[in-house]
């Protein structure tokens, strides 16, 4: 499974990357704490699943993903 990680704190998406490695099956192929990397980030890796900090995007953002 690969996973993409979007949220406005860096330590946070440390942690979950780590979690998630430790994983034989669970890749992280992208992050961002930005919005404007979090869709071509999308766009160029198609991740099974997307995990996005709420407080950061917009309701737009996630219609695009």
């Amino acid at each position: 499974m690969t996973v993409a990680l979007f949220d406005r704190r860096k330590i946070l998406r440390d942690a979950l990357k780590l979690v998630f490695n430790s994983y034989k099956n669970i890749h992280v192929v992208c992050e961002s704490g930005t919005a404007n990397k979090t869709l071509s980030c999308v766009q160029k890796t198609h991740p099974d699943t997307v995990i996005i900090d709420p407080a950061l995007y917009k309701n737009q953002l996630y219609r695009s993903i």
